[in-house]
């Protein structure tokens, strides 16, 4: 693991060590204050919209697929089933 700009963006908005509620958050504290400034500025830049980092990932992606046709069956299905019923109700009128 090597600590990264954003580690060190976070790390910077924490106004004080983590209590022992969140041992694994203590410990990435710890672990971050363990570095010194020249070792710091050694991390890779954090992945922000400046850099363009994360708008390359940043897009919408369906990961339990689209849903839209099931939507288009169900129209042409309910669509049909009125028609029956018309056609039902008009001859049953007669």
């Amino acid at each position: 693991y090597t600590p990264s700009g954003d580690d060190m963006q976070l790390f910077a908005s924490l106004s004080a060590e983590p209590t022992m509620k969140y041992v694994n958050v203590l410990r990435w504290y710890r672990n971050i204050s363990s570095f010194n400034d020249e070792e710091r500025k050694l991390w890779p830049a954090p992945m922000t919209s400046a850099n363009g980092v994360l708008e390359k990932f940043d897009e919408d992606i369906d990961l339990f697929g689209s849903d839209d046709e099931d939507d288009d069956e169900k129209a042409r299905i309910t669509a049909a089933r009125l028609k029956l019923e018309l056609k039902h109700n008009n001859m049953s009128a007669l």
